[in-house]
Order: C-alpha cells, then structure tokens, then sequence
C-alpha cells in the first residue's frame, strides 16, 4: 500500500514554513508573493506492508543475505535447464574456497590438519570435474588443425566447444595445482598424465588457434584470455621462472597475428599486475 506522509496539501515550501498555501500550480501564490523558490505538491512515497488478513501494518524484515557463489551453485533452476557453461561454473565457483584453504595451510603453524582437510576438498571437487567430463564433455573436435581451409560454420562449431572446454582444463589446472602444492610435492617431478596440471596447460595450448581464427571474432579473443592467462601463472609459479616449453608456444602462438598480439599484451599486463599485488595463485609450499 502506498501512504503520503502527512494530510496538508500545501506545497512542500508553505507546509515547511507551516504557513497557509493557495494551492496554485505548478508554483503556489504565496511563494510567489515570497518571491521564494515553491518546491512544489510532489511527496515522498512509503511502503506500507499489510496484513490482507486484517488489515494491520505488518513489521518490515530486511531481506536475507545474498548466498554466495557456492551455496547458490547447489540450487536447481526452476525453469531453465542449466547449459554445459551453467554446470562447469558451479564447479568453478567453488575453486576460491580451495585457494582459500592453501592460504591458510601456508600459514598454519600445525599443517597436518588442514592438509588432511584440503585434500578432502580437492577431492571432492576433483569427483564434480570427472563427472562432468563424462556426462558433458563436447562431443565436437575443438582443435583446427588447418586454420586457412576451414569454413565459418567449422569455425563456429570448433569454437563453441573449445570455449566450454577450456573452461574445464583451466579447472583442472587449479584442482591439481592446489592438490600438488598442499601435498608439497616439488617442482619438475614426474607425475602422471591425469593428474599434471602441465597436461591442461598443454590442452590449452592446442585450443589456442581457434580463438585465434578470424571467424571466431570477438567472442574467441574474450574466450582466449583467462585459461592462457591461468596457464602462464600456473607454469611461472610453479617452476620459478617462463622458459619452460609450454609458457613458449603459448608465447609463439599469439604473436602469429595481431589478433593474437593484442590478447598476449591484456595477459601479460594481467599477470604483471597480479605479480605487482603479491597475487601468487601456485606459489609452492615447502614444509
């Protein structure tokens, strides 16, 4: 229900100085005698919460607390099922509470615990990722393999998927990579395909000419700058420095084209920032 405060009709200048208003619009004859400025008849609207029952004034309850990311990726969509991107980003959501969970085990004095706990929750998400991987992975070859024989609708075809799929590598990057840093395992040892993140760096890397293809337009250079930018972190925290094999293609990859250039200038200035704000996302833990 909506009220006006108040029951004067006056202008707002005459009921303020509670003096005795002519009604006259749009400025009241008083006012104008005055030679004030009339601040006019309009009021300030209040809402009112009714009992329909009863008709009594119902107290206000402030409204609830915005949930977070990752209370809200547990909520079904009433009527819109959710898309491949819709699933992957509940699983995304939760990947700030694995980091945040590093951060304190970096700083624990006792970090037995919270590795046990840590691994736990990698695990967890880990379990999330596969199924995924195995109830939704894109069916279409995202990679092109010949950039100048292939037509718009290839293209078009290749990118959506590698858009998606890239997604779900630089999950994988951010799942192992936090695993093998709370595990304290050191950088450049051997470890199994499934379970290095260089293997989704590599991913990455074969995805790249797709968004890099002019057919891709600008949806392919917004689709190319995070798992690159991720990637790049990933393979100079881990390993101290950019000259590994993987940092270098990407590196080559972009500079091909001016398309490539440009989104290889918003990374590097990304990542110097990050750097610049003691923004380590990888930075190994020996204990």
């Amino acid at each position: 229900m909506v009220g006006v405060p108040g029951k004067s009709k006056g202008c707002n200048t005459c009921r303020r100085r509670k003096g005795g208003c002519d009604l006259q619009r749009p400025s009241c004859g008083q006012c104008h005698k005055s030679a004030i400025p009339c601040d006019g008849y309009a009021r300030a609207k209040v809402w009112v919460n009714m009992n329909q029952d009863t008709g009594t004034e119902r107290r206000y309850s402030p409204p609830p607390k915005a949930a977070s990311l990752e209370i809200l990726a547990h909520i079904p969509w009433t009527y819109v099922a959710k898309t491949l991107k819709d699933l992957l980003t509940d699983i995304f959501a939760e990947i700030r509470l694995l980091l945040a969970d590093l951060d304190e085990l970096r700083a624990a004095d006792d970090a037995y615990i919270k590795r046990e706990a840590l691994h736990r929750k990698v695990w967890q998400r880990e379990k999330q990722w596969r199924e995924w991987r195995r109830k939704c992975e894109p069916q279409a070859e995202p990679v092109i393999e010949s950039p100048e024989a292939v037509s718009p609708s290839q293209v078009f075809d290749s990118f959506l998927p590698a858009h998606i799929i890239g997604g779900h590598w630089t999950i994988g990057i951010f799942i192992y990579g936090v695993y093998l840093l709370a595990n304290g395992t050191p950088p450049g040892e051997i470890l199994p395909d499934e379970t290095d993140p260089r293997r989704f760096c590599q991913k990455i890397i074969d995805i790249i000419p797709t968004f890099l293809h002019p057919y891709s337009g600008e949806y392919g250079v917004h689709g190319g700058i995070f798992p690159s930018l991720i990637a790049l972190m990933y393979l100079e925290e881990a390993d101290g420095d950019l000259d590994p094999s993987e940092a270098c293609a990407i590196y080559a990859l972009f500079d091909r084209c001016n398309r490539g250039r440009n989104i290889l200038h918003f990374v590097e200035n990304m990542r110097q920032r990050l750097r610049a704000g003691v923004v380590r996302l990888f930075e190994p833990i020996y204990s």
